[in-house]
């Protein structure tokens, strides 16, 4: 199958649908229990630097996406640079208790695939020629 801009397109709405639907799924599957209820009401120590950090990287995420959405030079350029601070995160996020479903877990991982892919067809595929005109 040869890369276009449109299956660009259609990779970054399910890279979005995705990473969302893991989100749905775990809210749904996690709160379905008493326990879990339990576990996730508990305080978990919420900061307003965590929340500032956290709608920081919501305003850089969803930037990122439009940018590639809509062939921009830098939006390509901030997805690359972006991704080795997200995957730190991840993993430092990772080291404390994760309580996530093994669906919703396989739903991010299918979103974080199609990023990789988005990278790629962006920097090694003819649809790199939509960016350098932007």
């Amino acid at each position: 199958m040869r890369p276009t801009p449109f299956l660009f397109r259609v990779f970054i709405v399910l890279s979005v649908l995705f990473a969302l639907a893991g989100g749905i799924v775990d809210m749904v599957l996690l709160s379905s229990t008493p326990e879990m209820s339990a576990l996730l009401r508990q305080e978990t120590g919420n900061s307003p630097l965590m929340w500032l950090g956290f709608f920081i990287a919501l305003i850089i995420c969803v930037a990122q996406i439009l940018g590639l959405f809509f062939f921009k030079r830098w939006g390509r350029a901030l997805a690359l640079y972006v991704l080795a601070p997200e995957m730190a995160l991840s993993i430092v996020f990772m080291q404390e208790p994760w309580l996530t479903s093994t669906l919703a877990f396989s739903l991010y991982g299918m979103s974080w695939l199609l990023l990789g892919a988005i990278l790629v067809m962006a920097y090694w595929t003819l649809v790199k020629e939509h960016f350098e005109r932007a």
